[in-house]
């Protein structure tokens, strides 16, 4: 398969906190640029990559506990976007939080 072609004013020289924070998050889109600013950041603030997790997974807790006691059936998601390339994708919320199929997410 081939790779994706970038939107052309994605700098992968320059580090962007919406590619460090899909690093810290084991995600792929990230360059090594993002890689060595986030290893640097929690270099500087131990603990850093923890709460990027730690963050993620109280999304995953408030939102299956609206959709699975409250019945909420659609979400509206600001990502963090930077230039084009969405964090991890937010439609795997759905498989790891095993929420119903009606589930939508916009």
């Amino acid at each position: 398969m081939a790779k994706p072609k970038l939107p052309v004013d994605v700098n992968t020289n320059v580090p962007s906190i919406a590619r460090m924070y899909d690093f810290s998050l084991g995600g792929n889109n990230n360059f090594t640029v993002d890689r060595i600013a986030a290893e640097k950041l929690n270099d500087l603030v131990p603990g850093s990559n923890i709460v990027a997790k730690q963050n993620r997974e109280f999304l995953i807790r408030v939102t299956t506990a609206l959709a699975q006691e409250h019945g909420i059936r659609q979400f509206l998601v600001r990502v963090c976007r930077h230039r084009g390339m969405f964090t991890r994708s937010y439609r795997r919320l759905i498989q790891t939080a095993g929420w119903s199929t009606s589930t939508t997410i916009r």
